[in-house]
C-alpha cells in the first residue's frame, strides 16, 4: 500500500444550490490531493447553478443533467453509476471541504486496508438572526473506531465527510431508499455499519452550514415520520433487530418521539412527564425550549 494512490469519484448533487455552490466547487478544486474526478449531477436546476459550475470548471468536472427532476436519493442512485473512482465521497452543494479533506482519508485507508469507510467531524455553521456561529460539531474524542451500536447511540455522521470503498456499493441495485427521501442517508450507513465499522478521524474537515432553504431543515417533521417508521420496521431487517432496544431507548428516539407528538398536541403534562423521565439535562433543556419558542426554531433546538 505504499503507494497508494486511489482515483476518488466526488459526486456533487445539485438542485437550484447557486447559493454556496461557488465555494463548495472551490474547497474541492483547492484539494492537496490529485486524483480525483467530479461527477456534477443538474438535478433539472432552474436557478443559476450552471453557469456557476461552468465558471469555475476544470477537466476533472463532468456535468450531467437528469432527464427529468427526482428526489435527492433517486439523483444519488444515478449519479453514483457514473463513478469510476476506487473510492466514492460525496459533498453537498451548502457545504465545503477543507483542503487536506481528501488527503486525511487516503491516508486512513493506506494505513489499514481493513476499513472500508471512513468519516471525519467538521464545523457547523449557523445564522441565528444577525449572528453567524461556527462550532466543532462534538464527538468521541478518544474514539476513532465507531460500530453500529456506537452510530445508533449517537449518529454523528457528516454525509460530506463521507468516504467509502466502491466495492461496497452494489451496482445492480439501488443503494439509496428512494422513499425515506429525507433519512437515506442515515439508513444506508447504519446498513453497512453493520459489516463494515466506520473510522471516525476527530479532526473537522468539513464546513457544514445550516440555512433557511437547507432541505432537511424545511422538511424537518418528514425528516422525524421517516426516522420514527425506520425504528417501526427495524424488525424486518436480520442486522439491525438485535440492536431494537438500543434503538428504541436512544436520546433521538425518545426525543423525535415525542417532538411528533408536540406536532400534534401541546400538554403540559406531557412536557412535565418528558422532562422528569430523561436523565439528560441537554435534552430536557431542548424540549422545555421548544416548549416555550416558536416552531420556527425547533431545528435549532434538535440538531
Amino acid at each position: 500500500m505504499k503507494n497508494y494512490n486511489p482515483k476518488v469519484s466526488i459526486i456533487v448533487n445539485c438542485y437550484n444550490g447557486e447559493l454556496f455552490l461557488e465555494k463548495c466547487l472551490l474547497s474541492i478544486l483547492r484539494q492537496t490531493y490529485k486524483n480525483w474526478e467530479l461527477i456534477f449531477w443538474d438535478n433539472r436546476s432552474t436557478d443559476d447553478s450552471k453557469n456557476i459550475f461552468e465558471k469555475v470548471k476544470n477537466k476533472k468536472f463532468k456535468y450531467f443533467k437528469a432527464k427529468k427532476f427526482t428526489n435527492l436519493y433517486a439523483a444519488r442512485n444515478l449519479a453514483l453509476k457514473e463513478a469510476k473512482g476506487e473510492i466514492i465521497m460525496f459533498v453537498d452543494v451548502d457545504d465545503e471541504w477543507l483542503e487536506d479533506k481528501i488527503d486525511q482519508q487516503i491516508k486512513i485507508f493506506k494505513k489499514n486496508k481493513k476499513i472500508n469507510i471512513v468519516s471525519s467531524n467538521f464545523f457547523r455553521e449557523k445564522n441565528i438572526f444577525f449572528f453567524k456561529f461556527k462550532k466543532k460539531f462534538l464527538s468521541n474524542k478518544n474514539k476513532n473506531i465507531l460500530n453500529t451500536l456506537d452510530l445508533i447511540k449517537k449518529y454523528q455522521i457528516g454525509w460530506s465527510t463521507i468516504a467509502i470503498k466502491k466495492r461496497l456499493f452494489n451496482f445492480r441495485s439501488k443503494n439509496f431508499n428512494e422513499k425515506s427521501y429525507m433519512i437515506s442517508d442515515f439508513e444506508f450507513i447504519i446498513n453497512i455499519s453493520t459489516r463494515n465499522k466506520v473510522f471516525f478521524i476527530n479532526e473537522p474537515l468539513v464546513i457544514y452550514r445550516d440555512h433557511a432553504s437547507q432541505l432537511s431543515r424545511k422538511n424537518f417533521f418528514i425528516q422525524i415520520d421517516q426516522y420514527l417508521k425506520w425504528c417501526e420496521n427495524v424488525n424486518k431487517n436480520k442486522r439491525l433487530s438485535k440492536y431494537k432496544k438500543h434503538i428504541f431507548s436512544s436520546e433521538k428516539y425518545f426525543f423525535y418521539n415525542n417532538l411528533n407528538y408536540f406536532k400534534k398536541n401541546d400538554n403540559i403534562k406531557k412536557l412535565l412527564s418528558i422532562l422528569f423521565s430523561s436523565k439528560s439535562l441537554n435534552f430536557k433543556l431542548k424540549i422545555f425550549l421548544y416548549y416555550l419558542f416558536p416552531k420556527i426554531f425547533i431545528y435549532y433546538l434538535a440538531t
